[in-house]
């Protein structure tokens, strides 16, 4: 981790000091650990003396009603874009708070929290779609640097099973594996294509442990590792 805040810290300093944070944008595939990651960034800038907030994609969510009639966990009609792109250009415009939505992933539970961002030098913009460049989900424009986080199938599957357990109503094994099926294909066109405009590239392992690498050293394919069928071969 420490490429990326050595180079957030030379970035804050180059740049003329203002009220408006430098924006940190973090994607990936649902399960990869993003939220995770996140944190820990936070934490290790704040022993570097930098004040950074975390603004979560995801709690931009439609209500859990609304949501419904979308089956598909990355189905980006979920999103209420107007809200989340509302948010950021006040950000960038120089706002010194701003009030957000709050969602408890477990519980679905909602509320709203003011975020005051007077002495807020990086904004962590944290969530799959954050990289993206095509309407609605045209996010990179506010984003000073980019970073993409992936790992193999086969942790993204447990990973999130794992997750799945902590839930009050747990889907069985067959409809949750009907889930990833879904959510790999929608990665597959919505997200996996924004990993090109990633300034890194944070490998995780089994164990979580982190590789970072500068994204023009990485070659980009133009199809993810992983299909659909792979996961036939996941025994849950």
């Amino acid at each position: 981790m420490e490429p990326i805040i050595r180079k957030i810290g030379k970035q804050i300093d180059a740049k003329e000091r203002t009220s408006i944070p430098y924006i940190v944008a973090i994607g990936g595939c649902p399960g990869v650990g993003k939220s995770t990651f996140t944190d820990l960034l936070k934490a290790n800038l704040a022993k570097c003396g930098i004040d950074a907030e975390i603004l979560r994609l995801d709690h931009y969510h439609l209500s859990l009603e609304a949501r419904k009639q979308f089956d598909n966990e990355l189905d980006p009609r979920r999103i209420e874009w107007h809200k989340l792109h509302a948010t950021l250009a006040n950000i960038k415009n120089g706002a010194r708070s701003i009030t957000k939505p709050v969602v408890n992933q477990l519980t679905t539970e909602t509320d709203e929290e003011t975020l005051d961002l007077q002495d807020v030098a990086v904004l962590l913009f944290e969530g799959s779609y954050v990289l993206g460049d095509s309407p609605p989900i045209d996010f990179l424009p506010y984003a000073d640097m980019a970073i993409y986080l992936e790992t193999s199938l086969e942790n993204i599957y447990d990973w999130k099973w794992q997750r799945e357990l902590k839930k009050t109503q747990v889907r069985t094994p067959s409809v949750f594996f009907q889930h990833m099926m879904n959510i790999v294909g929608d990665f597959a066109f919505h997200v996996y294509p924004t990993r090109k405009n990633a300034d890194y590239i944070v490998q995780i392992d089994r164990k979580h442990a982190y590789t970072i690498s500068d994204r023009p050293a990485i070659e980009i394919s133009a199809e993810p590792n992983f299909t659909p069928y792979r996961l036939e071969m996941l025994a849950y």
